[in-house]
């Protein structure tokens, strides 16, 4: 079998496709990327790491159909550097040998039926969406921060995606902190069953999808991704999610204003000084303090803010850096409920909010 495709747009459909390979995998295919010639001079690169897919389709010159597994990281460098403006795969029995421009290489191959298909089978029954452009990845970006990828509890290890009204919502947490962002449901969006984005899985998606249009395909086990000629499929957490909406705090009984880059700026300046106790952020009438409560060293730092007094509370700075990061627009909103209860953090959309649990004073 010989395979002659662009080196460049090669070089570029492997490094999507090795952003799924897990490196500390022991397994040998796992390292390896799979190539499959199809009929329609399509040549498809695939990695797996057993719970997720990543394929990515090149257009080639293709004498034969067929399909074989080579080391990727070491096919990724013969595409990357060598000198050619086309690569020319030929496939042998164990070997493949790669010739572009005057460079040539001999790769060891192993048969494409030990490469680790997850797939997505046309007798598997799924719902399929469209989603508009960057809704999915938006929202990803704005809640990924909140999940907790080692947590004991499986549901914390991943992004929930649900309907809600006529929108989509997409929810982490980890037990200290939640993050919410609604984005624009497709067609029939409401006939959604909700589902648990591993938090890799996430991750990957805003990687392989920038700011693109996606074909979404879900089942009660796996979704599979697709936008300009990628396919990602992944297993989602076995797990269900908690109905979240029960547990958020009331209305708000006090309502605090400031400036987001005051506040930013504020924390950056006292966070050196926290250690793990956290900052106490406290407010008079027209200012909002931040300070340290550790006994061998002290930091502080006053901002102005608009609204009642509210209630002191003392969260971790890492916590409240992660949600400012996420939050756009000059403005920022603190809604408080109780003492203790979880502080509410609004910029000016009203889709997406984000929420600390304080410790206790």
């Amino acid at each position: 079998m010989s395979w002659t495709t662009n080196r460049e747009v090669l070089a570029a459909a492997l490094k999507l496709a090795t952003a799924c390979i897990d490196r500390r995998a022991s397994i040998p295919i796992l390292s390896h990327v799979l190539l499959e010639a199809q009929p329609n001079d399509k040549l498809v690169v695939s990695v797996s790491d057993l719970d997720r897919e990543v394929s990515v389709s090149v257009d080639a010159d293709l004498e034969e159909q067929g399909a074989v597994a080579v080391n990727a990281t070491l096919l990724l460098d013969i595409a990357s550097r060598a000198n050619g403006e086309t690569v020319r795969l030929d496939v042998g029995d164990g070997v493949v040998a790669a010739t572009s421009g005057r460079s040539k290489f001999k790769l060891a191959s192993l048969p494409s039926e030990d490469f680790p298909k997850i797939g997505f089978s046309e007798y598997e029954e799924a719902t399929s969406f469209e989603l508009a452009p960057s809704s999915l990845q938006t929202a990803i970006g704005e809640t990924i921060y909140a999940v907790d990828s080692e947590a004991v509890r499986a549901y914390l290890t991943g992004l929930l995606v649900h309907p809600e009204g006529d929108k989509w919502v997409c929810a982490g947490a980890d037990g200290h902190r939640f993050a919410r962002a609604e984005f624009e449901a497709p067609a029939h969006g409401a006939s959604l069953t909700p589902f648990i984005l591993p938090v890799k899985s996430a991750v990957l998606i805003r990687r392989l999808f920038p700011g693109w249009g996606l074909g979404l395909k879900v089942n009660e086990r796996k979704a599979c991704f697709t936008g300009n000629g990628t396919r990602f499929i992944t297993k989602l957490v076995d797990a269900v999610f908690p109905d979240y909406s029960a547990h958020m705090p009331g209305n708000a009984v006090h309502t605090v204003t400031v400036k987001k880059v005051d506040l930013a700026a504020a924390v950056s300046r006292v966070s050196p000084f926290a250690g793990d106790s956290g900052v106490v952020c406290a407010f008079l009438a027209n200012s909002m303090q931040i300070r340290t409560r550790e006994r061998n060293r002290e930091g502080f730092d006053e901002i102005e803010s608009a609204g009642e007094v509210p209630f002191d509370f003392i969260v971790n700075h890492t916590y409240l850096v992660d949600a400012l990061d996420r939050l756009s627009g000059d403005d920022l909103t603190l809604e408080f409920t109780a003492k203790g209860a979880p502080v509410i953090i609004r910029d000016h959309r009203e889709e997406a909010f984000h929420l600390v649990m304080p410790r206790l004073l």
